[in-house]
């Protein structure tokens, strides 16, 4: 889980205005997420709007939206190297 982690975050890594970190929510039994944050003003893209691009590409993906600028992933879930995926997907949005 942790590489997962690590490997979405890498995939942000040097984005500009993009930040991420580490987060083990109360709930999730000390299960390590992603957080993606961002000035939703400065890029002129909402949590919604991004939310919306993963769901809308191949394959779908779903992320939380607990704010304004803010992406809560959970990596528990996923197989193989769909974590890469959505490192990916993140990355090329985020870049456009």
């Amino acid at each position: 889980l942790e590489a997962r982690v690590e490997s979405i975050r890498g995939a942000l890594k040097g984005v500009s205005g993009i930040s991420t970190e580490r987060h083990i929510p109360v709930i999730a039994n000390e299960v390590p997420h992603v957080i993606v944050r961002w000035d939703e003003g400065k890029r002129g893209l909402t949590a919604q709007q991004v939310g919306d691009k993963l769901l809308a590409g191949d394959p779908p993906i779903h992320v939380q939206r607990p704010g304004k600028g803010e992406l809560l992933i959970s990596v528990w879930m996923m197989r193989g190297n769909e974590h890469e995926i959505v490192g990916r997907r993140l990355k090329e949005i985020f870049s456009a």
